[in-house]
């Protein structure tokens, strides 16, 4: 993986239709390692981005960071990144609002199915 070892907002690019998504953590090249073996167990938060790995593979990602900042404002650099998009169809994040690296399930439209997939 790419010299990712550094805190910022980051974005996983689907090579083949430029659709995305858009996260952040202190440690980048940690979480997109999580974002991956998430989704490699079928668990991903976000239904969007699990539908597009299961139907096109890990291999069509491509990971661009955005923009390195302190851990301090990681939030406030995040939901800058998700106010800009304008076509919500292209995005695989679920929540327009930023959170952090983490995601408290309770809160997604999609918390009983996403709690089945991970009971199996």
């Amino acid at each position: 993986m790419k010299n990712l070892n550094c805190s910022g907002v980051y974005k996983i690019i689907n090579s083949l239709n430029g659709k995305y998504y858009i996260g952040s953590s202190q440690n980048i090249k940690t979480r997109i390692r999580k974002h991956f073996e998430i989704l490699k167990r079928n668990v991903h938060h976000s239904l969007h981005l699990q539908n597009a790995y299961n139907l096109y593979g890990g291999d069509v990602f491509d990971v661009l960071i955005l923009e390195v900042c302190d851990v301090d404002v990681l939030i406030d650099v995040e939901q800058k990144h998700l106010d800009e998009i304008v076509d919500w169809e292209n995005a695989y994040n679920i929540n327009k609002t930023a959170t952090g690296g983490g995601y408290d399930l309770s809160t997604h439209p999609n918390e009983k199915e996403i709690r089945e997939r991970m009971s199996k």
